[in-house]
């Protein structure tokens, strides 16, 4: 956390002058503070989404907690399949990635999913994992762009 503020303070000063300077330290920690706490809203309202979408996943689901659990872990297991198919030659670094991703990926199923029986759908399983992918391309492409449009406009404001 310490490290998460320390970098936001770094990024919020125009110049190392400025990082160093004390007395611009009270007007950049109150800008990372307002920061954070939207962050923190963010974050509130999407656990609450997500606790009120897990309801409704559940709610719809008539087998037992095992079953249930069973059930999300063949769903792991099909993804892992999957990947791993679609990447015969993978490294063996790949390779020791791929449970985590394919844990993030289940997730994200699991997340998105309007109820257990759509997250639970073999058919449509390689269509939702590709627009998961899409989404994840886009968000990240969208933040390098959004990173990119303020470094050009911190180089302009210092020229």
């Amino acid at each position: 956390m310490a490290q998460r503020l320390e970098h936001d303070l770094y990024k919020t000063a125009p110049d190392c002058g400025s990082y160093k300077n004390p007395e611009t330290l009270k007007q950049r920690l109150k800008e990372v503070s307002i920061k954070i706490q939207r962050l923190l809203q963010q974050h509130k309202h999407a656990q609450v989404q997500l606790i009120k979408h897990g309801q409704n996943l559940t709610q719809g689901y008539n087998g037992s907690d095992r079953s249930y659990l069973s059930d999300r872990h063949k769903m792991i297991k099909m993804i892992f399949d999957l990947i791993k198919a679609s990447k015969p030659n993978a490294t063996k670094h790949w390779l020791n990635k791929l449970p985590r991703m394919t844990r993030y990926l289940e997730f994200n199923l699991f997340r998105t999913a309007p109820d257990f029986e759509s997250y639970n759908n073999s058919i449509t399983v390689r269509q939702r994992l590709q627009q998961i992918a899409t989404n994840m391309y886009m968000k990240k492409h969208q933040q390098h762009h959004h990173e990119h449009v303020e470094q050009v406009q911190q180089s302009q404001d210092e020229v």
